[in-house]
């Protein structure tokens, strides 16, 4: 038994874990631990769902009743979508917790299986990849979501039709608050309302870069799971060359049938979360292409270069959680390509046909959904990158 599991579940999740417990997340998972940490995580997600409803309720108001003009409402359409989506994202992840809890204990369980120091490298290898990756995707996303709430608002002409704002007035990057409160940019009403938004910005980044780390992490634990497995298969062999009585045959479909229900269980604490992540992610991608187009036609270098980093941060978003569900049905399938090119001649007769078991069962690898209609892939990527075209087309069209 591997006596330092427990350390090694926490530096596994210890980036997923930080983020969250920003948005107050973490202990529905993990459990509270007293009555102080439940009342501090209730006040976070509180805090946290507050922060999107004060920015989406006056934005969307304003969006739908005051807005004439297509472009206006576009660029409106971007804050409100992604506003929206963290709000459904954060009901997920609360509503999942249990499901969540089931997975992070199977990757305990996992750690404590794992004996040899072999095995434990391939295990920190992975890890340490899906450590960094959310580490380096946490870093760019708040860099661009602390941009995009300050840098554009304060470089763009008021939108709201019913402020009475000078030249000198920075505009709020959420229009529509100055329809319910008077004087909104005289102090401190305007350093007030402007600091709620940044708090926003903080929060639905902590939302979305939790998400991606949880499907790293996860993936990158199946992955090296499966690597094990792998190695377990060419010890088998070597074993039985040298004519050892215990085989590993049944620690290896013990660990497999393991895999699939740790996979199994991803997939269901993921599958609505992925869903809505593919499908906000397509027209906000179709958004930003479109109003980097408008910047870049009405000359409007600090927009433009906001609206593509905005592109970027959300591209990379989707590549990530695709790329991970594709990695992990790539490890399962060199799984399968392992079980059939494995020396079975030099296997005992018996332990021979056992493995057509485990041949049946490699047969089908573990995969990731979208709410169990499309799967997580790199074709899922590409075919949202498409999409994002033909809806910018269709913007366009719409728009002239």
């Amino acid at each position: 038994m591997n006596n330092n599991y427990q350390k090694n579940t926490r530096n596994s999740l210890k980036y997923c874990r930080l983020l969250l417990k920003v948005i107050g997340v973490w202990p529905l998972i993990n459990g509270y631990h007293g009555v102080i940490e439940r009342i501090v995580s209730m006040i976070l997600i509180a805090a946290c769902l507050g922060s999107l409803l004060f920015a989406l309720l006056p934005t969307t108001y304003y969006c739908f009743f005051y807005v004439k003009q297509i472009d206006e409402r576009i660029t409106i359409f971007a804050p409100i979508c992604y506003c929206s989506s963290c709000i459904m994202k954060l009901y997920y992840l609360c509503s999942k917790s249990t499901a969540l809890k089931d997975c992070i204990e199977q990757m305990e369980e996992d750690w404590k299986s794992i004996e040899t120091v072999e095995h434990q490298t391939i295990m920190l290898e992975k890890l340490a990849i899906a450590n960094k990756s959310t580490l380096a995707f946490t870093i760019l996303l708040y860099i661009n979501g602390i941009c995009y709430v300050t840098v554009l608002p304060l470089f763009s002409s008021p939108w709201s039709v019913a402020t009475n704002a000078t030249e000198d007035v920075k505009p709020l990057l959420f229009p529509g608050l100055d329809l319910f409160i008077d004087d909104i940019y005289s102090a401190p009403i305007y350093q007030m309302i402007y600091s709620a938004h940044c708090a926003y910005a903080c929060l639905s980044v902590g939302v979305e870069t939790a998400l991606c780390g949880i499907m790293a992490t996860f993936v990158g634990h199946a992955r090296g799971m499966l690597q094990i497995q792998m190695a377990l298969l060419e010890d088998m062999v070597v074993d039985a060359k040298n004519n050892k009585e215990k085989s590993l045959l049944p620690l290896i479909v013990s660990n497999h049938v393991g895999i699939l229900t740790y996979a199994k269980r991803v997939a269901y604490a993921m599958q609505e979360i992925c869903f809505l992540e593919v499908t906000t992610t397509t027209l906000l991608i179709c958004t930003m292409e479109y109003l980097s187009i408008m910047a870049w036609r009405d000359v409007d270098l600090i927009a433009l270069g906001t609206y593509v980093g905005s592109w970027i941060s959300m591209t990379l978003n989707m590549f990530i959680i695709c790329y991970a569900g594709d990695l992990l049905v790539e490890e399962g399938e060199k799984f399968g390509e392992a079980t059939y090119n494995i020396e079975w001649y030099n296997l005992p007769e018996k332990k021979a046909q056992d493995l057509i078991i485990l041949i049946g069962i490699s047969r089908y690898p573990p995969k990731l959904t979208g709410g169990k209609i499309f799967e997580i892939s790199i074709d899922t990527f590409s075919s949202v990158i498409k999409s994002s075209f033909v809806y910018l087309n269709l913007c366009q069209t719409v728009a002239e």
